[in-house]
């Protein structure tokens, strides 16, 4: 959902969203420190190989879009990301909390 100013120049928006996202870890070994074991291997290093999770995330974006002319605007936003995804293979269970922080600037098009 995203909601802007329509009038003016000036076009300053906010939304929030929410989607499901897709999590893939590829080549994933696992080292405990000197002394220890894993269990299902016996030795200091587990591999886990390729693990994946899919999980619900949801977003926040804010900006402002400023019309140069009638097709064309230039803008700068940011969003916030997050999405929990959990990794279990084996005796591995890997509980994750993702977040990104992106600001952007971009040049709209109108046609």
């Amino acid at each position: 959902m995203l909601v802007r100013h329509p009038d003016g120049p000036f076009h300053p928006y906010t939304g929030f969203g929410l989607g499901w996202t897709w999590f893939d870890l590829d080549n994933i070994k696992f080292t405990v420190p000197q002394g220890w074991m894993w269990a299902a291997t016996g030795t200091r290093d587990y591999s886990a190989g390729d693990i994946d999770d899919d999980c619900l995330g949801w977003q926040l974006l804010a900006g402002l879009d400023c019309d140069v002319t009638e097709v064309v605007a230039l803008g700068i936003g940011y969003r916030f990301f997050q999405a929990e995804p959990n990794f279990s293979k084996g005796d591995v269970d890997i509980d994750t909390k993702f977040k990104t922080h992106v600001l952007t600037a971009g040049l709209t098009l109108r046609f």
